[in-house]
């Protein structure tokens, strides 16, 4: 959890004195500001081999990006690394979840199309009578098109919907070379950081 620094400022653990100004660091990979309050600092650390965060009161600290090119070349493979694990994840929950084009098996519903066999052309969300919100799809049978709970159908042959992954690699170098620090520390710690913009705000 990254700490709110208060003047005197600390940067990557040691004290700067009394001048709370933070200096050239060629470990200082992105900086930005939230409001006017806070700043926000992305530094590398050899010993954790990973990115990590820290927030410091603005009205008392400046960062400047100062990287050095060794460094920057470690975050990317940092970077590369929490992309594709995140686009693998995704793609694994994926592959049993109905979506246009998969062909799924009717398994609960309308006993009409008990076991019958089609094709998802449509999905969506519907806001039921009591105001919870819950996946349905479209499925063509035959000459029919009936719409069922997400639950009640299944993906034939999800394997075959995969994605090889070579393209997750070439996307997660495309990402990376983006150097986008502060959404992969978000990604690589479950998105907390877009709560900690909300906690901080109230503070």
């Amino acid at each position: 959890m990254p700490v709110l620094y208060d003047a005197p400022c600390l940067l990557l653990g040691r004290f700067l004195s009394s001048e709370t100004k933070l200096f050239h660091d060629q470990r200082v990979l992105a900086v930005a500001s939230l409001g006017q309050q806070l700043l926000w600092v992305a530094t590398w650390s050899d010993e954790k081999n990973t990115v990590e965060l820290q927030v410091y009161d603005s009205k008392h600290c400046r960062a400047y990006k100062d990287a050095s090119d060794e460094v920057r070349a470690k975050a990317k493979a940092w970077l590369f690394g929490v992309h594709y694990r995140s686009l693998v994840a995704a793609d694994e929950s994926s592959l049993t979840r109905p979506s246009i084009g998969k062909e799924v098996q009717i398994v609960d519903g309308d006993l009409k199309y008990a076991g019958a066999r089609g094709e998802v052309f449509w999905t969506g969300e519907v806001n039921s009578i009591r105001g919870l919100d819950f996946h349905r799809v479209g499925v063509r049978i035959g000459n029919d098109k009936a719409f069922f709970n997400e639950s009640e159908v299944e993906v034939i042959n999800p394997e075959k919907h995969r994605v090889e992954t070579t393209e997750f690699q070439c996307q997660a170098t495309n990402i990376a070379e983006k150097e986008d620090y502060f959404y992969a520390i978000s990604l690589s710690a479950g998105g907390y950081i877009r709560k900690l913009f909300r906690t901080y705000m109230e503070v």
